[in-house]
């Protein structure tokens, strides 16, 4: 067995920190370069650049496999039979009996995913900004009625029926 239970309390042993701090390094390094591809991708979408949207989408996906194998290993020791969010790994009752050094390691990887989350969120709310303008634009010049989506006072999302006009009537 690579952890025992000692006065009530997980310790680690040397084989174990080893396997935690190699998923932590590989989760921080992983996240920092996810946190570049999602600065990239930013940049991209102000270009509107579709080819390199696509390809930003491949290189997100094999990013984020790397990131959920590091995590699934940090699940394994710290809450073992289940795969947790980071959060929920700094807060789990293993934490506390590792070193200091990982501890600080691992909140440094959780903030380092809050903030790639939040740009992630950035990003897609903009791809959807983009393609909700792309097709009123096309159902405007087709003809076609579209229901396009705005906010209420409240901020609740209402929607407006449009009829159809074709462009160039007086």
């Amino acid at each position: 067995m690579t952890s025992s239970a000692h006065s009530g309390q997980t310790v680690f042993t040397k084989q174990a920190q080893r396997e935690l701090t190699d998923a932590l390094n590989t989760l921080h390094s992983g996240l920092s370069h996810f946190a570049k591809t999602l600065a990239n991708e930013a940049q991209i979408l102000k270009k509107n650049d579709p080819d390199a949207l696509i390809q930003i989408a491949q290189d997100k996906s094999q990013q984020m496999d790397a990131l959920e194998q590091a995590n699934h290993t940090l699940s394994h020791w710290l809450t073992p039979g289940e795969i947790t969010p980071l959060s929920d790994l700094i807060v789990s009752e293993r934490f506390d009996s590792l070193p200091k050094s990982l501890q600080q390691q691992l909140h440094q990887a959780d903030e380092l995913a809050r903030a790639c989350h939040h740009q992630n969120l950035k990003n897609g709310m903009s791809i959807q900004a983009l393609n909700n303008v792309n097709t009123g634009l096309i159902n405007t010049l087709v003809g076609q009625s579209s229901e396009s989506q705005t906010y209420d006072p409240s901020g609740q999302k209402a929607s407006h029926q449009r009829t159809s006009s074709a462009l160039g009537k007086a």
